[in-house]
């Protein structure tokens, strides 16, 4: 009897100790405290980063005579885009002895009789090899029967709806080296469910449209979005006051500006210690009052807080050294001295009056 009960309490502690240690979430949120937390897209292991990075054994080389390319000065390399009919595309690292160092447009099947293209690229799977840095404006827009790409950890720049209409693409993995995710880099991925990255530290620029309408996106509960320790936008009804969370290091491009309940509704914003540089994050909030800015603060880029016609309260750190064009245009209401300091610091002159 003694035995009987022993194996039993031992099964219970098994159990327990299983259970505990089960919780392995990574999806994102913001916890109680308004701090950043990593939990909206899957975190990767740096340790296997490499194997986005490694050609598939078993595909068929891709002819060069299926790129188009040009050679891009200031990139130093060559531009190369995609213009042959294989599901499998196998990117060169270097053509006509130049390194790859972009992607340019993708194209479909030409028409021999009219000579215009007659449909979208049959591409279905895509490997890039190490050494490009940017994957261009439209590079596979439309591209609807593309199911898995590799972004490799050279990239450090998506471009304008890059992947816009890539209906059939999962999954995405996002280097850490990123810099930029311009417009509709992935809008209407509509299948796209898991958005694989780390913190994000590098980005300099981020678009809030970068994500709209995917799976990934339509899934994040209202509030704060974050990609990595990146605000990429606010869904739902916004409050008065909008604190943005401890941990934020950069704000997307018009994170609030679509947002009809943003734009009538936000009359005072928080920002938190961190942030080095916004641009066009508060435009268009025209019920906007007063803004609360980090010492962190060193750059406010051009249309920061475009026609915020209410602001009447802003510091302006003594860190900052750079204010961009319109930034505070139509921002009447601002006092003579922040005015004046923000003419003299703004190197364009913008007129605020606009």
């Amino acid at each position: 009897m003694k035995r009987i009960k022993i194996i039993s309490i031992l099964l219970a502690c098994v159990f327990l100790f299983s259970a505990c240690g089960s919780n392995n979430d990574t999806s994102t949120s913001i916890n109680n405290k308004g701090a950043v937390q990593t939990d909206n897209q899957s975190i990767s292991d740096k340790k296997d980063a490499s194997k986005y990075n490694t050609p598939p054994k078993d595909w068929t080389p891709t002819p060069i005579e299926d790129f188009d390319y040009k050679y891009d000065v200031e990139l130093k390399g060559a531009v190369v885009s995609y213009k042959g009919t294989a599901e499998q595309v196998i990117f060169p690292s270097e053509i006509n002895g130049d390194p790859v160092v972009a992607i340019g447009a993708t194209k479909g099947p030409v028409s021999i009789v009219s000579g215009k293209q007659k449909g979208p690229s049959p591409i279905r799977e895509v490997y890039i090899p190490e050494g490009v840095k940017v994957i261009g404006k439209r590079a596979f827009n439309n591209c609807i029967y593309l199911e898995s790409i590799n972004i490799p950890d050279s990239v450090t720049e998506i471009g304008f709806m890059a992947f816009s209409g890539c209906v059939r693409l999962a999954s995405i993995r996002l280097p850490e080296g990123l810099q930029v995710i311009d417009g509709g880099a992935f809008e209407f991925c509509e299948q796209l469910v898991t958005v694989e990255c780390d913190s994000l530290n590098n980005l300099k620029y981020l678009d809030s449209d970068a994500f709209w309408e995917t799976y990934w996106f339509n899934r994040q509960p209202d509030g704060f979005v974050f990609l990595g320790s990146n605000l990429l936008k606010f869904k739902g009804k916004a409050p008065s006051t909008l604190v943005i969370p401890d941990g934020t290091r950069l704000i997307a491009s018009q994170a609030f500006y679509y947002d009809s309940d943003s734009v009538n509704v936000v009359t005072s914003v928080i920002i938190p210690e961190g942030v080095e540089y916004i641009t066009r994050a508060f435009m268009g909030l025209h019920e906007l009052v007063s803004v609360e800015l980090p010492e962190s603060i060193t750059e406010i880029g051009e249309d920061a807080f475009y026609h915020c016609w209410s602001l009447t309260t802003i510091n302006l750190p003594s860190g900052l050294t750079y204010i961009g064009e319109d930034a505070f245009s139509g921002c009447e209401s601002l006092d003579e001295a922040t005015k004046e300091r923000i003419l003299q610091i703004n190197t364009n002159n913008t007129p605020l009056s606009r």
